[in-house]
């Protein structure tokens, strides 16, 4: 009998409770905590290239843990994933990346790169908090590129990963991710610092602004 899908979301969380010993070793390695613990969180659109900047941060310093929610949903392979049913497994994966947050911050004070579209305000706030009562230095990297290019490569993934970014979800997505770190700079001032990679003009901007970061970075209207 085919389950539901509620049943395969459950099956999966359970599926991750009970391996969770497995779980960590897979995805914490052997990695040593840094004498400045830092946690870096990635922003921007989808298909703008933040993996691959979490990427060349692991190239210079491996002791990073890299939190993709996009890869920890290859931990449920066994359960039936395979990319194209990605939203049945949304959920469990944003469970594992809770995990491994919890573990790697709160118990082994390892340095993480939270990679992800950072469109999650309270997330955010609650990922921040606990963070800074631990001591970490917060930076926030905002990849920007032109949209039309990120859009076009979101469906050139499609075509290899099966995960489909519907258009209204990746504007959505645009659009809170804009506006999370406003508010998360807002909030915390000096005690986060907004990097900002500009990729339409090859720029690098460090330590800006909430004024500098809205002059640089457009309001999207949510259509091209």
């Amino acid at each position: 009998m085919n389950k539901t899908n509620e049943q395969i979301e459950i099956d999966a969380i359970n599926y991750l409770k009970n391996t969770k010993d497995r779980f960590f070793e897979i995805y914490l390695k052997n990695c040593e905590s840094l004498e400045n613990k830092t946690a870096i969180f990635t922003a921007g659109a989808s298909g703008s290239g933040k993996t691959e900047f979490a990427e060349y941060i692991l190239e210079l310093e491996p002791n990073f843990i890299h939190l993709d929610i996009d890869s920890i949903r290859e931990y449920f392979t066994p359960l039936g994933y395979d990319g194209s049913n990605s939203k049945l497994f949304q959920k469990p994966s944003s469970w594992g990346v809770h995990f491994l947050f919890d573990e790697a911050v709160k118990k082994k004070n390892l340095s993480v790169i939270m990679d992800s579209n950072f469109s999650s305000l309270e997330l955010a706030k609650r990922n921040i908090k606990s963070l800074l009562k631990r001591g970490y230095n917060i930076e926030i990297y905002y990849i920007y590129d032109d949209l039309k290019k990120c859009f076009l490569y979101t469906k050139k993934r499609e075509a290899i990963t099966k995960r489909v970014v519907p258009e209204d979800i990746f504007f959505n997505s645009v659009v809170k991710s804009r506006e999370t770190v406003i508010k998360i700079k807002n909030k915390y001032k000096e005690n986060v610092i907004l990097n900002l990679i500009d990729k339409t003009t090859n720029e690098e901007y460090s330590n800006i602004s909430i004024e500098e970061f809205e002059n640089i970075i457009p309001l999207v209207k949510g259509e091209f």
